[in-house]
């Protein structure tokens, strides 16, 4: 997982005004679920899952992004679109929203 302080340099790039804010919100998560019908077990599921979730919220405007993992690059992109979607206009390019965030 991305370290602490990493992330808040990460998010600290956001460059926010007096008035705005920003998070992070980072999930590393498993889940384990049996089905039982009269005591037989009928099915068993395994899952894992990680990622983060950027919002930024700036002169009343909120916007948001997510990546599954935790790689930077791939944060700061988020930091970038969650900025363009609030306003604050941290990317140049265009923002194309084609993953659905869990």
């Amino acid at each position: 997982m991305i370290e602490k302080e990493r992330l808040k340099e990460l998010i600290s790039k956001a460059s926010l005004k007096k008035n705005g804010f920003a998070d992070i919100f980072v999930e590393d998560k498993t889940a384990t679920i049996l089905k039982f019908d009269n005591g037989r077990m009928e099915k068993a599921t395994y899952g894992k899952s990680k990622g983060a979730g950027v919002r930024i919220i700036s002169d009343g405007s909120e916007g948001y992004a997510c990546v599954d993992g935790f790689n930077e690059q791939d944060i700061m992109e988020a930091i970038k679109i969650a900025g363009n979607i609030s306003g604050k206009n941290l990317a140049s390019k265009e923002v194309v929203v084609n993953k659905r965030c869990r």
